[in-house]
């Protein structure tokens, strides 16, 4: 299967908006912010813990939905 390249970018992103997580927090998620509206920059007021608790669980809903499981490593 040949997939174009940002597709996966494309998706994760679509997901989560269609899932009601905030354009902020997503574009923060992405790495896409321009100079002066970093997420974590000096001045920010996004709180690191709450930002990993808004996110995380919807990530987790979205990869299991897509049937990705845990494996155990080879060491």
């Amino acid at each position: 299967m040949q997939l174009k390249q940002g597709c996966l970018q494309h998706y994760l992103r679509s997901e989560l908006r269609r899932r009601n997580v905030h354009a902020g927090l997503v574009d923060a998620w992405m790495g896409h912010w321009l100079d002066g509206q970093e997420p974590m920059g000096r001045y920010s007021t996004l709180s690191p813990v709450e930002f990993a608790s808004s996110i995380e669980p919807v990530v987790s809903d979205i990869l299991d939905d897509m049937g990705w499981t845990v494996e155990e490593g080879l060491s």
